[in-house]
């Protein structure tokens, strides 16, 4: 048993079927857009994010270069030693006297002392 339909009705579902593939395409191609379209809006967020924290990171690098130079300067060292040592430096009206001693030349080989 099969049924038969009419030929105009046939076509009529040809038609159908034609105009069902169409539409189904125009909303795969609009859906693929609006898709891409929100993947592109994330990813320029992500980038200006990503951005921002490499800035703030730049800064944050910048003031720890500062702070590695202000603490390895020598006049810090010198005030870190002072305290810790009791180091005074010495004055002008201090005297300082160097003591100079003569030199010893070695005996040469061979000879007994």
């Amino acid at each position: 048993m099969r049924i038969e339909f009419p030929s105009d009705h046939r076509e009529d579902i040809r038609a159908m079927l034609n105009l069902s593939g169409f539409l189904l395409a125009v909303f795969l191609i609009m859906f693929f857009h609006l898709y891409r379209n929100i993947q592109m809006a994330t990813l320029r967020y992500e980038i200006r994010k990503l951005e921002k924290e490499e800035k703030k990171l730049y800064l944050e690098t910048e003031e720890l270069r500062l702070k590695v130079a202000s603490y390895s300067s020598a006049s810090r060292i010198e005030k870190l030693y002072r305290e810790k040592y009791g180091y005074v430096p010495v004055g002008m009206s201090q005297k300082i006297t160097t003591l100079t001693l003569p030199t010893i030349t070695p005996a040469p080989v061979g000879t007994k002392p």
